[in-house]
């Protein structure tokens, strides 16, 4: 009986093992779990601003759009489509940042927040669109940001 028993746990440790490998299931998982097998939903354009307001370099701009007009103007996040936009063949969230005057709105910065939340592209106005890596090492604008905030 023992044999049998031992023998069972030998052959249910291989096909745990074998699915694991195989990505039908993650480790430490059930067995009837397929986490993998099933995409993330995507995300809201409400979710995609709050990403994009979360970004250090818009919270400094924020701040400073804020101290720098003592109190009269602001930063603003808009969606500014009711539905995701295509980029080389991608779906996107299209969010601005703007200043926002008493008596007008100042474009900052335009980005596309994909619909898995982790691509987030940014098209400058200057530059054209690129990753938000690359427009933070080539635009600096947390740099920026600080020597504004020096002025």
């Amino acid at each position: 009986m023992k044999i049998v028993f031992a023998l069972i746990t030998v052959l249910l440790l291989v096909v745990i093992l074998y699915l694991e490998k195989s990505g039908t299931v993650t480790p430490g998982s059930p067995l009837t779990s397929n986490e993998r097998l099933i995409p993330a939903a995507p995300i809201t354009k409400e979710r995609a601003a709050t990403v994009i307001s979360e970004l250090p370099e818009v919270k400094a701009w924020s701040d400073y759009i804020e101290r720098s007009s003592e109190g009269k103007a602001h930063g603003s996040i808009m969606v500014s489509s009711e539905d995701p936009v295509v980029w080389e063949g991608k779906q996107y969230w299209l969010i601005n940042f703007y200043e926002n005057q008493p008596t007008h709105f100042d474009r900052r910065e335009s980005f596309l927040v994909g619909l898995n939340a982790q691509d987030i592209m940014v098209d400058d106005l200057e530059a054209g669109m690129m990753s938000l890596q690359q427009w933070r090492d080539t635009k600096k604008p947390m740099q920026r940001i600080q020597q504004d905030n020096a002025r």
